[in-house]
């Protein structure tokens, strides 16, 4: 059904009709009502695309997700993290009556059209959440126009807004909190392949500093892609283990990588907390299994999703959106 057929069923003309739609002038209440008969009775649905234009708002809200390729790996971090963060952009957008567009499989297509899809027009705004490091296609979408509020990142362009944990503070606190148990070698093992994971390890170095424990870069492990999996991690543990003074307390940047950790001390014999300490970083549901209850750092990913809404929709909004 098109306007001109809701303004035949109704007995009004066509301007008539897009008065009411959108909401200008004064009108008779048994015309709204008339009007609203004929849309009911017809099935009319103004035309999101045509309001759009008028508008110049989709009132969409687009999302750049990464690793959707392993949300089936149920040991994995991003089958947590990821509903968790969408769950908090929902509720952050659909407070604002804004819908959501995902935008998935960026890794898959050239970089120009990656570029275009963002700047088609489908979206008002965008969530940038690859988590990895600053890429030139964000440098070209942000020079383009487009609203951007980063999360779980903070290498974004000059006045970008972003959401991310306090992962150095974090970090610091498990250090802190295993010095007071009375550990002094305390080996730190994570990856380097995102921005957290970074802050992480700056971290775990600024808490040595502060306590005046010893900085020993062999305790300081930083895991490639190639030897992250349980062999890796077996590996890694030997290497640890075998230190002329080795560590009391292994210190892993997230709790995926405290599992394997565990994995791999339980087939040594080795007792965890007696005979070394172990922590993650993230809360995942996995580490309230592991070695009994796994100390770690929460956190609160659905709250960050929809800060990050909530910041993207008053940025647009014209509201000030410090970063």
């Amino acid at each position: 059904a098109t306007i001109n057929d809701v303004a035949r069923h109704a007995g009004v003309s066509t301007a008539c009709v897009s008065n009411y739609l959108n909401q200008k002038g004064r009108m008779a209440e048994g015309t709204k009502q008339r009007i609203q008969a004929a849309m009911h009775e017809l099935h009319f649905t103004p035309s999101a695309l045509v309001r759009a234009i008028k508008q110049r708002r989709t009132g969409i809200l687009g999302v750049m997700l990464p690793a959707l390729d392993s949300l089936d790996e149920t040991e994995g971090a991003a089958a947590f993290l990821i509903p968790a963060l969408l769950r908090g952009i929902h509720d952050g957008a659909d407070a604002a009556n804004n819908d959501l567009l995902l935008y998935t499989g960026g890794e898959l297509r050239s970089q120009s059209d990656r570029e275009s899809r963002f700047l088609g027009g489908h979206i008002d705004r965008l969530i940038w959440m690859t988590m990895g490091k600053r890429t030139p296609l964000l440098d070209r979408v942000v020079a383009a126009g487009l609203p951007i509020v980063a999360l779980l990142t903070h290498e974004v362009p000059a006045g970008v807004s972003y959401v991310t944990a306090d992962n150095p503070g974090g970090m610091r606190q498990l250090v802190t909190h295993l010095a007071e148990q009375g550990h002094t070698r305390i080996a730190y093992v994570g990856p380097d392949w995102t921005t957290d994971f970074r802050d992480r390890h700056t971290g775990y170095r600024q808490a040595l500093l502060a306590l005046g424990l010893p900085h020993n870069p062999a305790l300081q492990v930083v895991m490639s892609r190639a030897n992250s999996g349980p062999e890796g991690v077996k590996r890694l543990l030997n290497t640890l283990l075998t230190l002329p003074t080795p560590p009391t307390a292994i210190l892993c940047s997230n709790d995926h990588t405290a599992a394997l950790f565990a994995d791999a001390l339980k087939a040594r014999g080795l007792r965890i907390p007696e005979d070394i300490a172990l922590t993650g970083f993230d809360d995942m549901p996995i580490a309230a299994h592991i070695a009994g209850g796994l100390t770690t750092i929460h956190q609160p990913f659905r709250q960050m999703g929809q800060l990050a809404a909530e910041k993207l929709i008053a940025l647009v909004q014209g509201n000030s959106s410090n970063p």
